[in-house]
């Protein structure tokens, strides 16, 4: 098991920014990890408007989208958002094919 974390953390006053440091989410060890850590930090800080930067990824699983609607939805529960930012290559590929491009709020601009 990876003892390094995948997603690296950062809160402001305005919302929070969770930026993927691995370059590819398509083990389900990985999937499992990334979704554990999303999970933690949204329960911690509910309400949040939570900037999830894809910038570094080049290979994305679909597997993982089940887990960001549930992460959305909690958020949206209590007041919060969930915008994916820095979306590009594979991983927008993948949402435009699934159509998750429109189930999302979707910044393509590279944030990191």
């Amino acid at each position: 098991m990876n003892t390094e974390a995948i997603v690296e953390f950062k809160s402001g006053r305005v919302g929070s920014l969770a930026k993927v440091v691995v370059e590819s989410i398509v083990e389900d060890e990985l999937i499992d990890e990334f979704q554990r850590e999303l999970h933690e930090f949204v329960n911690v800080h509910p309400g949040t408007i939570l900037h999830l930067d894809l910038s570094h990824v080049r290979l994305f699983s679909c597997a993982v989208f089940p887990e960001l609607l549930q992460i959305q939805e909690e958020l949206r529960e209590s007041c919060g958002a969930l915008c994916l930012e820095g979306v590009h290559g594979n991983v927008d590929d993948i949402m435009a094919l699934t159509g998750m491009d429109k189930v999302f709020t979707v910044d393509r601009r590279h944030a990191s």
